[in-house]
């Protein structure tokens, strides 16, 4: 949960933070459903992160083509490691993400602001697996190459145009990404 007011993550127990120039949010009316208002994570810092990821990707993926071609067993080995790390990178709300980690960002459930389950998190990064398992079928290596690229394209355009900064991965597993403090 995020305080209303100031965007600081609450214990859970009340609306704000202790010590919130605000103070204890109101209580919410008995049998109210109203999601709470999650603070989006800012658009250059989320921007920012997300290219560092794509560039680990792409470098990453590169690299595995570029080796393939000298030794068949390097891209056997690699790219399974890449398409898990992918899958798993945002498990326990962003924890083995470097962008989330330097950007003191959190993947969030975006209709209760508690950290995303396990299965949304890797449902939110689900067709970067397939496309790096793509990468993995004879002839695939250049045209995967360019598709990632096109992915990922579309899912900066889509944080851009989404309120809550969300990509098309938040809005497939209903989650976002939103600051720690």
């Amino acid at each position: 949960m995020f305080c209303e007011l100031c965007g600081a993550q609450t214990n859970g127990t009340s609306g704000h933070k202790a010590g919130c120039p605000g103070g204890a949010a109101p209580p919410s009316p008995v049998g109210s459903k109203s999601a709470p208002s999650i603070p989006p994570a800012p658009v250059t810092r989320r921007l920012a992160t997300a290219g560092l990821e794509y560039l680990l990707l792409v470098g990453s993926l590169a690299a595995i083509v570029f080796f393939g071609y000298l030794t068949a067993l390097v891209a056997k080995l690699a790219l399974p490691v890449v398409a898990i790390y992918w899958a798993i990178r945002d498990l326990h709300g962003g924890k083995y993400s470097p962008g989330k980690q330097l950007g003191h960002f959190r993947v969030v459930d975006a209709t209760t602001g508690e950290v995303a389950s396990q299965q949304a998190c890797v449902l939110r990064n689900s067709y970067y697996v397939v496309l790096i398992i793509l990468a993995a079928l004879p002839f695939w290596d250049f045209f995967n190459m360019i598709l990632v690229c096109v992915v990922m394209l579309i899912d900066v355009l889509v944080m851009i145009a989404t309120p809550n900064n969300r990509r098309l991965g938040d809005l497939l597993a209903k989650t976002q990404v939103a600051p720690i403090r």
